[in-house]
């Protein structure tokens, strides 16, 4: 199985904020809460993929599944997926 890079994207991330951003310091608490809702959006975010990028996909087990046509060959491909293909 392939390795989930888009949780341990979240996790490289998150520990990047907790070294640099501590939470006893009141100040850094809205830029934590900010970068947090950014990676809770990013998880059921949508990336537009066009022809011919979008034939790169296609051959995806959840292809059929989780994306969704756009116009002719343009695909909105889960941004999760796109870090996960390699």
């Amino acid at each position: 199985m392939k390795e989930d890079n888009f949780v341990y994207t979240k996790e490289i991330i998150g520990n990047l904020i907790e070294d640099s951003l501590p939470r006893e310091d009141p100040e850094s608490d809205e830029p934590i809460e900010l970068i947090n809702r950014l990676l809770n959006l990013a998880e059921d975010s949508y990336v537009l993929i066009n022809w011919p990028e979008s034939q790169d996909y296609m051959e995806e087990e959840w292809f059929n599944e989780e994306a969704l046509l756009s116009e002719e060959s343009s695909y909105f491909v889960p941004l999760k997926r796109i870090l996960n293909n390699n």
